[in-house]
């Protein structure tokens, strides 16, 4: 069994993903999320205005 890690950001805020990133878990933001080139993600984006990807893998839990 794999344990998640969870980020949870306060509202009007933004969060970014590095690139070649792995992340396992939920993001939540008020703002946007930016996830850089040929990251994984495994779990869920949540963003009440923008997730902006590039070249991603998301992968549900």
């Amino acid at each position: 069994m794999v344990s998640s890690q969870y980020a949870v950001v306060c509202d009007k805020s933004r969060l970014t993903v590095g690139v070649t990133s792995t992340f396992n878990g939920i993001i939540l933001t008020g703002t946007a999320v930016t996830v850089g080139a040929d990251s994984s993600i495994i779990g869920r984006l949540l963003s009440q205005t923008a997730i902006t990807m590039d070249h991603n893998a998301i992968t549900n839990p």
